[in-house]
């Protein structure tokens, strides 16, 4: 029997924590909409590295993380130890085999995670666990809202020692999360909000934001990694010479909200 292909994302958990936050406006947006406080449960799906779930935690009752990676979870689990939550419990699944046995969820969030799945199956499965008025919020950074503006030419370096980097094989070959939300008949109509943010970035935040990406892990690069981060290093200096950049980027929210009948 062939060996099953690597995650993606193997060797990126540790980096995670070098990507844009979330803005906090984003998360307190999607806790009104969809009616999350004290006493609701949240099922955070993709959960990575515990980005999403820690800060719902802190608002809810009771947060579920899944995801199927072990590196994400690993790292998910000593963040949450970090951050004191007791109220956060994992769970190692594919986000398609979601059952009834976890329970009913005033929310389900999804951080970038949405494109590695099966949209369409998905939905039914949230459809099943969704409280009627609660929903889905999806988070996301960058993409249609505001880009960190080292991003673009960060790129052009990494793709001259990895190619172009078009969508991974394993993504959904839907390039947009809404269509799925529309067609699921389960869900509202969409709604979208942006939230701009800042952040403060020097080398090895810029670097560890790279390598936390699919099509960038520092597996990649292989034994040119260093040259790599030493031409990163003289761009940053040139565009930047004190090494520090003050960024500004936007968060992404939509909200979709579970229908009491299905129409």
């Amino acid at each position: 029997m062939a060996a099953a292909s690597p995650s993606p994302f193997h060797g990126a958990a540790p980096y995670y924590r070098f990507r844009a936050p979330y803005a906090e406006a984003a998360i307190e947006f999607a806790c009104a909409e969809l009616g999350v406080g004290a006493s609701s449960r949240v099922i955070d799906v993709g959960c990575g590295p515990g980005t999403l779930a820690i800060r719902f935690a802190a608002r809810a009752r009771e947060v579920v993380a899944v995801d199927v990676d072990t590196e994400m979870l690993a790292e998910a689990e000593l963040a949450v130890r970090a951050a004191g939550r007791g109220n956060l419990r994992f769970v190692r699944a594919r986000a398609e085999e979601l059952s009834s046995e976890l329970g009913s969820f005033r929310a389900a969030t999804l951080g970038r995670s949405f494109h590695w799945m099966d949209r369409d199956l998905v939905l039914r499965r949230l459809a099943e666990l969704v409280e009627p008025g609660g929903g889905v919020a999806l988070f996301a950074t960058g993409a249609r809202t505001r880009e960190e503006s080292w991003m673009a030419w960060a790129r052009e370096i990494a793709e001259r020692y990895l190619g172009p980097r078009g969508r991974h094989p394993a993504a959904n070959a839907e390039l947009e999360n809404e269509p799925a939300l529309r067609r699921s008949g389960a869900f509202a109509p969409p709604l979208e909000r942006a939230f701009a943010s800042t952040l403060e970035r020097d080398f090895d935040s810029m670097l560890g934001c790279i390598y936390s990406h699919s099509s960038s892990t520092r597996r990649l690069f292989g034994e040119r990694a260093p040259e790599f981060e030493r031409e990163l290093r003289a761009e940053l200096a040139r565009h930047c010479p004190s090494g520090v950049l003050r960024e500004s980027f936007g968060t992404q929210v939509v909200i979709a909200r579970k229908l009491a009948h299905r129409p």
